[in-house]
């Protein structure tokens, strides 16, 4: 009889820490990790992340230990989402050349949170960013496709980029007739959103706008002078790169998501697809620049 009560006891036991098993809850959190480089998001960089096991001081904090992996965005973020079990936990999160942790950061979550870090993989360098104006307000006629003189339908702008430009801009605006009181103020727009820390928020495009023009045209990002010359003689098909290029607009703001370490010199070419109609196409054109303190 005695044996028998023993063995009930040790059952409700049993049975509650199973019960007790049965109510542990998977928690989940997401978190952000930008990775800088001397004050600039890093694209393209490998981001390992490791559970509190594995801190920076383990032995284990290298990236064949790592619980996942990612890599950053255009604008040096990367999302993980998390599972845990306890009400809280530690997550670490490092960059590695070879085996060696250049840069790493921990974040604690609990659950249904979105937690950030930063991971700064540069030499310790800091600067700011500005905004400057590579073209000034500034009309350029474009002949129709049946012009009878020497010149085409088509021509260009050069842009002369600053060094260490990080992303630059232009408005537009297209119309049969000559503008007269219409402006851009493009460079102006930007300042309201320029953060000297961060730059310009990627998103920001959609705020902006350009008066609404008259006349479609096309406009054409190409970065060499065997193309422009292509594009100019109309002697075969040229290069040109979608990020930036536009067809049949007539106005817009255009940001363009390609980053120069020396001063270079591309070019738009516009060209006018209209048989019979010269048009004028008013155009601002600016730069985002990172400089070092």
């Amino acid at each position: 009889m005695k044996y028998n009560k023993t063995l009930f006891i040790f059952c409700i036991l049993l049975t509650t820490l199973l019960s007790c098993d049965s109510e542990v809850v998977e928690n989940t959190a997401n978190i952000q990790i930008s990775v800088t480089q001397n004050g600039i998001p890093a694209r393209g960089i490998h981001v390992c992340m490791f559970d509190s096991n594995h801190s920076t001081t383990s032995s284990f904090f290298t990236p064949f230990f790592a619980d996942d992996e990612a890599v950053t965005d255009l604008d040096g973020n990367v999302n993980f989402e998390v599972e845990f079990f306890d009400d809280s936990e530690i997550f670490y999160f490092g960059v590695f050349d070879g085996d060696n942790c250049i840069g790493s950061t921990s974040v604690s979550v609990t659950a249904d949170e979105i937690k950030y870090g930063i991971i700064e993989i540069g030499d310790g360098h800091r600067g700011g960013y500005r905004l400057q104006e590579i073209i000034t307000e500034n009309v350029i006629t474009v002949h129709s496709l049946n012009y009878s003189g020497d010149a085409n339908n088509r021509s260009f702008l050069p842009i002369q980029l600053p060094p260490n430009t990080v992303k630059w801009f232009y408005s537009v605006s297209s119309n049969f007739a000559r503008p007269q009181n219409e402006t851009l103020d493009l460079l102006s727009d930007l300042s309201r959103y320029l953060d000297p820390t961060n730059g310009i928020l990627a998103d920001i495009i959609n705020s902006l706008d350009a008066p609404t023009g008259t006349a479609d045209f096309n406009v054409y990002f190409i970065k060499d002078n065997e193309n422009l010359d292509i594009f100019n003689n109309k002697s075969g098909n040229f290069l040109y790169y979608p990020e930036g290029s536009r067809k049949n607009i007539n106005s817009g703001v255009v940001d363009v998501e390609v980053s120069t370490e020396n001063p270079t010199t591309w070019y738009l070419g516009i060209e006018n697809p209209d048989s019979n109609d010269d048009i004028y196409v008013l155009i601002e054109v600016c730069a985002l620049v990172y400089e070092e303190e």
